[in-house]
């Protein structure tokens, strides 16, 4: 066989369940060439239709050897390196104590008049920060490794953040730590590390806003989830750096010479938050200052348990209204509430068998209430979802944004799925 055995199995599983969706096949595989030696290459094959009926497969492959045979140095480099920063990080830990016990001893002894006792809690300060940046290059070893260790309790969400909040406060005198809201709801996580992700969500906040003087913490209990979010009043992020945010060591070019920082307090943060099933986005404006949301779902408990449908032509939920508009010939569903991957699913499944009872053509998507990140719904939109609908028979999709910028770029990376038989516009308002 031409096709590595090693590939074949994966290669011929993905192969089968993109032929029951009829929907777009990728995937790289290596093929043994006429010399005997094996070439990485990357296969794209689009479904073709005509007259709206499925009529197989036009793709194409891709010599990608090169590019792969890059991407798996730099995969080693990246453990390797990940390695070192794990030793170099616990070998650290011993003599940072050690000075740490040392300098504080020093301060004792010391009367606070003393003019070297400024200099001993100064030291004292640095070091409590190269203490957090260790703590960081170990968290991002264990997270790379899968040791990350997770201690499971139930406590009082609010009594966690006023903690965190006044441990922050007792070390900042430039910004005033406002608690907006915050809902009495009892959490299952890891408290430890959720008082981590605070922290660098408000060590944050300051940081970046040097001009301002305040930070607004919000907690609050929406569809079942709770919802956090801590806003600032400083440089913001420019829309196209927004999706890298949250990447390991990532740091905004024109912001790294002026504020300290490995980059990894954010993608730590991302990491526990997706441990803990839950969510996170981000709205900024460049000048104006950021908001860095996260969810944490309360329970098991789904919304639409309960629709109200005949099964025909309307479908409601908690989150979402879907229906079919005789006079227009059209689908329109309307979202509303927090989403996440299993709400969003759901409703799009919904707005696909209506869409096929009805026989249409046209869709009117209308995404201005949605609040969440639909991040992890957008390769399944792409790959799955929207080329079932076009098999169904749309083909002109108008698309209502969200304000949200994080369900913007989701919505504009489902959108990226192409096929001459689908149109699809994007509006700000219906």
């Amino acid at each position: 066989k031409a096709l590595l055995i090693d590939d074949f199995e994966s290669y011929r599983q993905n192969w089968m369940d993109t032929l029951k969706t009829q929907s777009l096949f990728q995937d790289k595989f290596r093929i043994r060439t006429i010399e005997g030696n094996y070439r990485w290459f990357f296969c794209q094959a689009n479904p073709h239709y005509i007259n709206s009926v499925f009529d197989g497969y036009v793709g194409s492959l891709v010599d990608i050897t090169d590019q792969e045979l890059s991407s798996q140095a730099i995969q080693e480099l990246s453990e390797k390196k990940d390695e070192f920063l794990s030793i170099a990080s616990h070998e650290l830990k011993t003599p940072l104590t050690s000075i740490k016990a040392s300098i504080q001893l020093i301060a004792r002894a010391l009367s606070p008049d003393n003019k070297v006792s400024k200099f001993a809690v100064k030291a004292s300060e640095q070091l409590l920060r190269l203490e957090r940046l260790i703590a960081d290059l170990l968290d991002v070893s264990k997270i790379n490794s899968g040791r990350l260790v997770y201690n499971n309790t139930v406590f009082y969400f609010r009594e966690m953040l006023d903690e965190v909040v006044q441990s922050i406060q007792n070390t900042t005198h430039t910004h005033r730590i406002i608690i907006e809201h915050s809902d009495k709801v009892i959490v299952l996580g890891d408290r430890f590390r959720l008082e981590q992700v605070i922290y660098n969500f408000l060590s944050n906040a300051i940081k970046y806003s040097p001009d301002a003087d305040r930070v607004i913490l919000s907690s609050e209990v929406k569809d079942n989830n709770l919802i956090v979010s801590v806003q600032d009043f400083g440089i913001g992020i420019a829309q196209e750096n927004l999706s890298k945010t949250f990447d390991r060591y990532y740091r905004v070019d024109d912001t790294a010479m002026r504020f300290q920082g490995l980059g990894l307090g954010l993608f730590i943060s991302a990491e526990i938050i997706k441990r803990h099933n839950g969510h996170f986005w981000i709205e900024s404006e460049p000048g104006k200052g950021s908001t860095f949301f996260f969810s944490l779902p309360l329970n098991d408990v789904t919304h639409f348990v309960k629709p109200e449908t005949d099964n025909q032509t309307y479908y409601k939920d908690s989150q979402v209204d879907i229906w079919y508009d005789r006079e227009k010939d059209w689908i329109e569903s309307n979202w509303h509430g927090f989403q996440n991957f299993a709400s969003i699913k759901h409703g799009c499944l919904e707005m696909l068998g209506l869409l096929e009872k009805n026989c249409c053509s046209k869709m009117l998507n209308d995404n201005t209430h949605v609040l969440g990140n639909w991040a992890d719904t957008s390769d399944w939109g792409s790959k799955v979802w929207l080329p079932a609908m076009e098999k169904a028979g749309l083909q002109f999709f108008a698309w209502v944004h969200s304000e949200s910028t994080f369900s913007r770029l989701a919505a504009s990376k489902i959108a990226a799925y192409s096929n001459e038989g689908l149109i699809t516009r994007f509006f700000d308002h219906k």
